[in-house]
């Protein structure tokens, strides 16, 4: 048996990891047949899947999952393949692959962490092709190698064989006869397009003559324009001339008037310069005048008032006498009312006391107000923290409530269950709430009504223990009631109702076998009896019945420690699974079933009945402290209104006093004022002499200021005098200066009227020269853009001058030629410049037509004589290759007494490389032709068979370094599985042949073996020794 490998990429070892139902596991296969065996679900496939993935496969043609995390082995967050391939020009090639349990996955070369085109290198490298069922035919696809069509089997033995020059040379034949069909196709729509275009042509050429000798015309008639232009612009440059002569004598004429103007004008303008001068000191005349007037006016007005005064200065003295007359008077009143006053004050004291006694009274007051207010503030506080208490007590007595309704709700959802989904149960509970007193003993209500679980988080496991027939039974405690209520309820109301008995037991003698403290290491934290709260009767029943006082029930770590568990207890559960134990009576083994829990239904909302009598209790304690805290706060509250009624009538009394001190105030503010009215008056009072002798000085005062005014009018009137002769002088002079002004004025708008005139005689001259010479203008350029922009004398225009005198020479004799060239042009009818432009666009592209189509017909040709020469490069290797398959393939069917052939087909047309195909044709009996290998002809075994025969055929063709077939046997009776393994030894034993991995559950009795076949036995159990504890030797020695 060679143990080196001979051909690059064939498998050194298989290493897995965490992978599918594998812990760990390694496989180091030999170099030709490797027979992978043992018993269905052992995973012998997870080797196919595992060199699938890691060489970068798709999941789906594992037909297994679709989803990478379902090949990590359950439980573990990451799982690994590494394949170690052969390379015999260095280092072997390790290729991993890590799957990760949220589908994510990476791919390692040699411990390098790469993308998945590098793995796709690798297996172009070693020709290996994971998606070809002639290369991997995974157990799950081992049939659909029988569907492949014949397109299909030719692609993937082409495949396999390996020869890259083959399938590129038949990639390249189907392309071109697709290209061929195409360009062909299109030769066709250019012919067809080319005759249509030249037959509309043909249509129109008619149109096109008539139009083309229209334009002609026409093109006369532009020519007859040009020239007329032309003609018209010259005859309007002579009359500019003309024009241009008359505006010049117009302007000689209109200069020398416009000099004499300018002359009269400068004299006006000297005179009225003069005239400001005069006007000038006539104003400031004026001004002197006003200002000397106003000082005369200014002092006759002062010595009125003088006059005025000194005439009443007697009346003044008089009146003053008799106001110090009056004061006298007025401050005797005031004494008075002083004197009253005082008098009031001392009546006011002697009937309502002193300030000091007043203020003695108030202070009694006071003191007594605040002892008061301390007693009210007292009691006030005591009302409010007992209101405080009360309201407090009520908020509790509401939280109480709604702590009430969430129990009696969860109290009434199993009761709502019942009447949901159990509804005579239902109705039987409603029955016995109203005729309980029929029966001798209790009779409890379902038992789902009546037990309760401590900590709802695990209802799990005691809902998945108790069965639901007896959660939902009535249970009575002796045996007449269970057999009157079931005659009530069954037979008479005809409800499907369970009933069972539990009669009076001893509780205690259902104890656990083992403690809970020996078992507690495994993971167990408690019996299920433990859990469970309710009557005794039911308890008792459910330790008889379901034993809960010896079902343990435990977290994860159970699950790790399951084998550890003592035999004797027979049922017990993990986190999230139950676990039931078998002993087998004929060899004391142990087997263990293991089951997921659901989640609960029923008790994940607890019923708690003791904590609602306490709350009940609780409620009544509270209302009977609130009614007696309510009846004191109702006697603190009088209390209060007493106490407040004393403090108003003290109030009262301090606010009569605050009355009389405030009326005592009133009395002496009056008092000061009079002191201060009288003591004002004796300050403001005066002597009669001196008043009299004020009055004497005053008077001569007012005789000297009178002199002193008469002198100052006497001089202000000599000066104004004088200013009004001045004044009067200079109006003269400025009446004068304006009579010149206004006769040289009527000189100047004289001449200016002349000016004007000839001005307007010069604008209507220049108006006909600039329209004149704008008119020559614009007809120059309308003649310019009918010659093409170039006037007469520049370069070009000789080429007009030439046809021009081919035409009349005057306007006139123009008009008449254009007249008659134009009559001519509308005779002719038919054609249009669209027509003449669609008539040149289709030759144009009749032109390009045709020489897309010869370039087309030139490359059909190219195409063509490409195919002829690849033709025979693929087609004679594919057919030497199918004769060889197909003598092999004819080989093994004959030495198996059966018949087979594989053929090459084509289509109809040999150049239609896509219809090309492999047919496999076999025969297994005799009175049989030879059929088409497929799904209605042979069965599953036979085309089994036939797959297996068709793969060793290639064996020798193909340069795939390993291959995996997979229970190919499935399905086989004993002969053609005999058939297909001898063959199968036989070609993998050659010196050459390729490693081949065969995966069956089992291997035929007396099978020929050969020294390069290697069986590899799977065998995987919990208490299997790992292979790297196995002892080889022994092993050997045994077999």
């Amino acid at each position: 048996m060679p143990y080196r490998p001979y051909m690059q990429g064939q498998i050194i070892k298989v290493q897995l990891r965490n992978f599918m139902s594998y812990d760990e596991i390694e496989l180091r296969p030999g170099f030709h047949l490797n027979l992978i065996i043992g018993p269905n679900g052992t995973g012998k496939s997870t080797f196919v899947c595992a060199v699938i993935l890691a060489l970068g496969g798709n999941t789906k043609s594992l037909c297994r999952a679709d989803r990478l995390s379902a090949y990590v082995k359950n439980g573990c967050s990451e799982g690994t393949i590494d394949i170690e391939l052969y390379e015999p020009q260095g280092d072997n090639v390790i290729v991993t692959r890590k799957i990760y349990s949220n589908n994510h996955s990476e791919f390692y070369i040699n411990g390098k962490q790469v993308t998945a085109s590098k793995i796709n290198e690798i297996k172009t490298k070693y020709n290996i092709h994971v998606d070809n069922l002639c290369t991997f035919l995974p157990q799950e696809r081992v049939q659909d190698f029988s569907k492949l069509n014949p397109q299909q089997l030719l692609e993937q033995t082409q495949n396999t064989i390996g020869q890259q020059d083959m399938i590129s040379n038949f990639e390249r034949l189907k392309n071109l006869q697709k290209n061929v069909k195409e360009r062909e196709t299109k030769a066709g729509t250019f012919e067809g397009k080319i005759a249509e275009e030249r037959q509309k042509n043909d249509r129109l050429k008619d149109k096109v003559n008539s139009f083309l000798e229209k334009q002609a015309l026409i093109e006369k008639m532009d020519l007859i324009k040009q020239k007329k232009a032309w003609l018209c612009y010259h005859d309007q440059l002579l009359k500019v001339r003309e024009i241009t002569k008359d505006f010049k004598l117009a302007q000689e004429r209109h200069g020398e008037k416009k000099k004499e103007f300018d002359r009269i004008s400068r004299e006006l303008r000297h005179l009225e310069d003069d005239i400001k001068s005069v006007e000038n000191g006539h104003s400031q005349s004026k001004r002197d005048w006003e200002a000397k007037r106003a000082m005369m006016e200014d002092e006759l007005r002062r010595l009125r008032q003088r006059v005025e005064h000194l005439e009443d200065l007697d009346s003044i003295v008089q009146s003053k006498l008799a106001a110090e007359e009056n004061k006298k008077q007025e401050m005797l009143q005031y004494q008075e009312t002083l004197d009253k006053l005082k008098n009031d004050l001392g009546t006011f004291e002697s009937k309502n006391g002193t300030d000091e006694e007043l203020e003695t009274r108030e202070e009694e007051m006071g003191r007594a107000l605040l002892k008061n207010h301390k007693e009210e503030s007292k009691l006030s506080e005591t009302k409010l923290n007992m209101e405080d208490d009360v309201e407090q007590l009520t908020q509790e007595m509401k939280n109480i409530s709604v702590e009430y309704r969430l129990l009696e709700k969860k109290r009434n959802f199993r009761l709502e269950f019942l009447k949901r989904y159990e509804p005579d149960a239902y109705k039987s509970v409603e029955w016995l709430k109203e005729n309980r007193d029929l029966f001798q003993g209790h009779i409890y209500n379902p038992m789902l009504l009546e037990i309760d679980v401590k900590n709802p988080n695990l209802a799990k496991y005691v809902e998945a223990r108790i069965g639901y027939r007896d959660l939902i039974s009535f249970t009575c405690t002796n045996a007449d009631d269970l057999n009157l209520l079931v005659k009530k309820l069954r037979s008479e109301q005809k409800l499907k109702i369970n009933v069972i008995c539990s009669e009076d037991d001893d509780l205690t003698q259902h104890n656990p076998e083992i403690p809970l403290n020996q078992i507690r290491p495994l993971g167990f934290f408690s019996y299920m009896k433990d859990l469970i709260t309710g009557p005794n009767h039911i308890i008792r029943y459910l330790c008889k019945v379901y034993k809960i006082h010896c079902i343990p029930i435990g977290d994860e770590t159970v699950k790790s420690k399951c084998d550890q568990v003592p035999m004797r207890i027979p049922i017990f559960f993990s986190e999230n699974h139950m676990f039931t134990v078998k002993v087998s009576v004929y060899s004391g083994d142990k087997a263990i079933n293991v089951k997921s829990i659901n989640e609960p239904r029923l008790f994940h909302v607890a019923n708690d009945n003791g904590k609602i009598e306490k709350l009940q209790k609780r409620e009544k304690e509270l209302q009977s402290v609130i009614e007696e805290k309510q009846t004191k706060i109702k006697l603190i509250t009088q209390e209060i209104k007493s106490v407040l009624e004393k403090v108003e009538h003290i109030r009262q009394k301090k606010r009569d006093i605050a009355t009389l001190r405030e009326e005592k105030k009133q009395i002496m503010i009056k008092m000061k004022r009079a002191e201060h009215n009288i003591q004002s008056l004796k300050e403001g009072m005066r002597d009669p002499a001196d008043i009299l002798e004020e009055a004497d000085n005053e008077r001569k005062n007012l005789r000297k200021e009178i002199c002193r005014i008469l002198t100052s009018i006497k001089e202000t009137s000599e000066k104004l005098e004088k200013c009004t002769n001045q004044k009067h002088e200079r109006a003269i002079q400025y009446k004068i200066a304006r009579l010149k002004v206004n006769a040289l004025q009527l000189v100047k708008t004289n001449c200016s009227e002349k000016l004007n005139k000839l001005q307007a005689a010069l604008n209507t001259v220049k108006s006909v020269k600039q329209e004149r010479e704008a008119c020559a203008a614009e007809l120059k350029e309308e003649a310019k853009k009918l010659t093409n922009g170039i006037s007469p004398g520049e370069r070009g225009f000789d080429q007009f001058e030439k046809k021009f005198q081919t035409l009349k020479s005057t306007v006139e004799e123009l008009e008449t030629e254009m007249q008659e060239t134009q009559v001519m042009a509308e005779f002719l009818h038919g054609g249009n410049a669209q027509i003449l432009h669609e008539y040149q666009q289709r030759e144009e592209e009749i032109a390009r037509l045709v020489k897309e189509q010869e370039e087309c017909k030139k490359s059909v040709d190219e195409v063509k004589r490409e195919i002829g020469t690849l033709r025979s490069k693929w087609l004679d290797p594919i057919s030497k290759m199918v004769d060889e398959v197909n003598v092999a393939f004819g080989n093994f069917f004959e030495s198996m007494g059966c018949a087979g052939e594989v053929s090459l087909i084509s289509g109809e047309n040999p150049d239609d490389f896509d219809q090309y195909g492999i047919v496999i044709k076999v025969k297994f009996r005799d009175e049989i032709p030879l059929q088409r290998l497929g799904r209605y002809f042979q069965s599953g075994g036979e085309r089994a068979v036939a797959t297996g025969v068709y793969l060793l055929s290639l064996q020798r063709l193909m340069i795939a370094p390993f291959r995996f077939v997979d229970e190919i046997n499935q399905g086989m009776d004993s002969t053609n599985e005999r058939r297909i393994m001898d063959l199968m030894i036989n070609v993998t034993s050659e010196k050459r042949s390729g490693q081949y991995f065969f995966i069956t559950p089992k291997i035929l009795p007396d099978v020929k073996c050969s020294e390069t076949m290697v069986v590899h036995c799977i065998y995987s159990a919990k208490k299997a020794v790992p292979s790297k504890h196995w002892n080889l030797q022994k092993f050997l020695s045994l077999a």
